[in-house]
């Protein structure tokens, strides 16, 4: 390997000194980009956290809501059948009133 004279030394002392300043600068605009992406990715992380939390919530809030109109659906329902069961007894009444006539009627003839 040859010697370098003062000039050429210098040149390649600057060439060496441009070289890593481009690499200092590089590795700072990757890692500023890395910082931004993480910014991003955790901005974006909290959205979906924040309307994940929403949407459980909205569902609690409906299922809720189901609940209680099926309880008040099976409410309405029991009261419709105890008054379909009143009727039917008053049915059944006005029908032996009805028989008990006929049978009247049968024996008077």
């Amino acid at each position: 390997m040859s010697e370098l004279n003062g000039d050429e030394l210098k040149k390649l002392i600057e060439s060496n000194a441009r070289s890593i300043e481009a690499l200092s600068a590089s590795l700072a605009e990757s890692q500023r980009k890395s910082e931004q992406e993480m910014a991003e990715l955790r901005e974006t992380l909290a959205y979906v956290a924040r309307t994940q939390s929403n949407a459980i919530a909205n569902l609690n809030h409906t299922l809720a809501d189901v609940v209680q109109q099926q309880g008040e659906t099976n409410a309405q329902t029991y009261r419709l059948i105890n008054k379909l069961e009143n009727r039917q007894g008053e049915i059944v009444e006005i029908m032996k009133l009805l028989v008990e006539k006929v049978g009247e009627s049968k024996s008077e003839e």
